[in-house]
């Protein structure tokens, strides 16, 4: 396992507010003895990590994924977990947060894979740098199909890309070792996605998909499954809304006039404000092509 590197952000400062650590202070460790608490300055170095409900973040070598604390929901319910993947910009305190969040509305038991891509303009095309998260969403897809278990993973933003690049290497390694193809993609169907203002333009055919798609979102639109030249995956469904709400990112980065415009209709709050049981989304899944529905259908 990865050497720890304790940062300034104790678990307590994820629920609680941020800490500032005073200058030559003991930083707090994590208190799972499996997990750790990165130094914020070397975050990247975590991609692929899992992030528990406990704010620790934990070494997917040296720990199952059914192993790792998840964030709950109102019911306490510990059954089929959400599998949360973030999109730019990840911060160490912010994550855990949201992942606790994303556990609240949906009241399922959530555990995050961090994905530490980084882009400086919101705007521009997505660059996976760094293969960490996904070989983690590989193995975690692979265990799945080998154990005849639903995998439901919810990627933000750039994740989407990440988990789209993931499905592609476990659809080829899948059909490698199973040389059934008439059977691959009805295989694959127990793989459940769904993303939210998914920055990637293409998603293999197998997996169930349900797109969460904001119409004032320039990103859905463009880099997004809003856009018509991009493929949103066999039987995907679309479901799409039209809203703003304040960006939840804003205590944990300084936000420019245009980072505040962008995430008011990108960001993750306005996403999480908006999404319901994967299944009863899925319903609607054509068989061939995908459906674009608005969201207020769907939920009825």
């Amino acid at each position: 396992m990865k050497e720890r590197k304790w940062g300034c952000w104790g678990p307590v400062a994820v629920f609680l507010g941020l800490l500032l650590c005073g200058s030559g202070s003991v930083a707090a460790s994590c208190q799972d003895a499996r997990g750790l608490m990165p130094d914020p300055a070397l975050l990247s170095e975590y991609s692929g990590f899992y992030v528990g409900g406990d704010a620790c973040f934990y070494d997917p070598t040296g720990i199952r994924l059914g192993e790792v604390p998840p964030a709950l929901g109102p019911s306490g319910d510990t059954g089929q977990r959400l599998i949360f993947v973030n999109g730019a910009n990840p911060k160490v305190e912010r994550e855990p947060e949201f992942l606790r969040l994303l556990a609240q509305a949906r009241d399922l038991p959530a555990v995050g894979v961090l994905n530490t891509q980084t882009s400086d303009d919101p705007f521009s095309a997505p660059e996976i740098r760094g293969t960490s998260a996904v070989k983690t969403l590989e193995s975690v897809m692979r265990d799945g199909l080998e154990h005849d278990r639903e995998v439901l993973i919810r990627a933000g933003s750039a994740g989407a890309s990440v988990v789209a690049i993931a499905i592609g290497r476990t659809k080829a390694s899948w059909a490698a070792r199973h040389p059934r193809p008439y059977k691959l993609d009805e295989t694959l169907r127990a793989i459940k996605v769904e993303t939210f203002g998914g920055a990637n333009p293409f998603y293999p055919d197998g997996p169930s998909y349900v797109h969460y798609a904001n119409l004032l979102d320039p990103n859905a639109q463009k880099f997004g499954v809003l856009n018509p030249l991009n493929k949103p995956g066999q039987g995907a469904v679309i479901a799409v809304f039209r809203d703003t709400a304040a960006p939840l990112e804003a205590p944990y980065e300084p936000l420019t006039e245009k980072d505040n415009h962008i995430l008011s209709h990108h960001g993750f709050g306005v996403y999480n404000a908006h999404q319901m049981d994967f299944d009863r989304a899925y319903r609607f899944s054509p068989s061939h092509l995908y459906i674009i529905a608005p969201l207020a259908i769907l939920e009825r």
